[in-house]
């Protein structure tokens, strides 16, 4: 039995089908808001979906109506409760974080450890003028790797390439190259961009091979204890028989 208002065959309760029937409850008429301007097409070129409002389908309505507004519902839909509570208003999170420069602008996080707050956003510029759609695989990874470094540590790649250089492609702290393998390429893994996890603004120090960067990571960067680390093992480099060397009986 189809809907008895708009003809659609899946009927849900009171001979409605859901779209109608959640209408009706929510506003006690079946008289849409706005309706589908049907037979027309958004005006957006290459989007081929129906009108919504003014010459546009729902989506690009929504991204006319403010650039920011789909990243304000994402935003508050995906972190509940690691958001500042007037960013419930739209208006006052618009007040906080800035107009978004671009449709392609995405908001993140400096810190990644702390909540959203004012001082704690930036709208993240694209790493390249064209959308990554077509692109072979090795340009895809090219532009995520851009990407990666400029979301993660505010790099840019040619940053990191020139860091490596410096370095002499090797570890700062070793001086040796990489040894882990990637199973994903079967190749050597790049070395680890190394920051200062106590500077707010988390400082690139240098580039570090796994073992390296791991092994500062498991002493918290704590000069302290790393110095004590260095003492103990110079304290047992001695090669006189340890104290705890079990002696032999006859």
């Amino acid at each position: 039995m189809p809907c008895s208002n708009c003809g659609n065959e899946k009927v849900l309760a009171r001979g409605l089908c859901s779209a109608c029937y959640s209408r009706l409850k929510k506003r006690g008429t079946l008289q849409r808001a706005r309706g589908i301007a049907k037979g027309r097409i958004c005006e957006v070129e290459g989007c081929g979906q129906p009108v919504a409002a003014k010459g546009l389908c729902e989506l690009h309505y929504q991204r006319a109506d403010n650039p920011a507004k789909t990243t304000w519902k994402l935003l508050r839909s995906r972190n509940p409760g690691q958001y500042p509570a007037n960013w419930d208003n739209f208006e006052e999170f618009l007040v906080d974080v800035g107009s978004r420069p671009s449709a392609r602008h995405q908001l993140r996080k400096v810190d990644a450890a702390k909540p959203y707050s004012r001082e704690n956003v930036e709208w993240l510029a694209p790493v390249s003028s064209t959308q990554p759609k077509g692109w072979s695989t090795e340009e895809r990874a090219a532009y995520m790797r851009e990407w990666n470094f400029r979301k993660k540590f505010g790099i840019t790649g040619e940053g990191y390439d020139r860091m490596l250089a410096e370095q002499n492609f090797v570890c700062a702290i070793c001086q040796k190259p990489e040894r882990h393998i990637s199973k994903k390429t079967g190749k050597a893994r790049a070395l680890h961009v190394d920051h200062d996890h106590h500077d707010p603004n988390l400082k690139v120090r240098g580039l570090l091979c796994s073992d390296c960067n791991t092994g500062i990571g498991h002493f918290k960067d704590d000069v302290e204890i790393l110095r004590r680390a260095i003492a103990y093992l110079e304290s047992h480099a001695d090669p006189a028989p340890s104290r705890f060397e079990c002696v032999a009986t006859s």
